[in-house]
């Protein structure tokens, strides 16, 4: 498990912004955690993706207890 997390602020933002935050949220905590680029490109490919599916999860889970529904993608 990986400590690196980042929040992204969800407040007046669309879903195209949020993707995009959300991306670029993933490509820092991969970096991060790749320990000075030892992390082999394929485990970074595969940090990025798990990344942006919790993400996604997480902003899910958020808009359902706020009672509001986000695009599913």
């Amino acid at each position: 498990a990986n400590a690196s997390e980042i929040r992204v602020a969800t407040h007046g933002k669309s879903v195209a912004q949020l993707d995009t935050e959300i991306a670029n949220a993933a490509t820092v905590v991969c970096k991060r955690d790749s320990a000075d680029d030892i992390m082999p490109s394929h485990a970074r490919k595969a940090c990025y993706r798990v990344s942006v599916q919790t993400a996604k999860v997480q902003l899910q889970q958020f808009a359902a207890t706020e009672g509001k529904k986000l695009a599913q993608r």
